[in-house]
């Protein structure tokens, strides 16, 4: 039986951790841009949560809250360009977007409150209904595809 070994893209994404964030942009976009679009589709749920951190840990992710163009103009302008429409972010995301079974969970603790609290009563918003799975509401998870599940968070 042959070890587990990390995809590559995701060994680049750990060794990346703890640079200087303009280096991290610089890393991303490489493997966003030079990493084959089977290894992006397993990758990207670990991509965003290093870029977005959605679990809201304050020495988590990128921190883009706290980053404004009179702190670092520099710093801005790369992450500006990076999450841009033109970006590679975007990039990878447009183009697994026409692919059927690029569909991801997406924890229901992440949804706003109203919705969440009426799919836990057992009130399925229509929005939601057919992107519901789990064997129950309080062990649910929407499965959305990869368009609606990056610009969610």
């Amino acid at each position: 039986m042959a070890a587990y070994r990390p995809l590559p893209a995701l060994e680049r994404l750990h060794a990346a951790q703890g640079r200087p964030l303009i280096q991290r942009c610089h890393i991303m976009s490489d493997i966003l841009n030079t990493t084959s679009t089977k290894e992006l589709k397993t990758a990207l749920p670990y991509i965003l949560h290093e870029i977005f951190d959605f679990e809201k840990d304050q020495t988590q992710g990128w921190q883009l809250d706290r980053i404004f163009r009179s702190y670092s103009t520099d710093l801005f302008d790369h992450i500006r360009q990076f999450l841009s429409p033109e970006g590679p972010l975007m990039k990878v995301i447009n183009s697994l977007q026409a692919d059927p079974y690029a569909v991801y969970e997406f924890p229901l603790k992440y949804i706003p409150a109203p919705a969440r609290q009426m799919i836990e009563e057992g009130a399925v918003p229509t929005f939601y209904a057919n992107k519901l799975q789990g064997q129950s509401f309080s062990s649910a998870v929407l499965m959305l595809n990869i368009l609606f599940n990056s610009l969610y968070k």
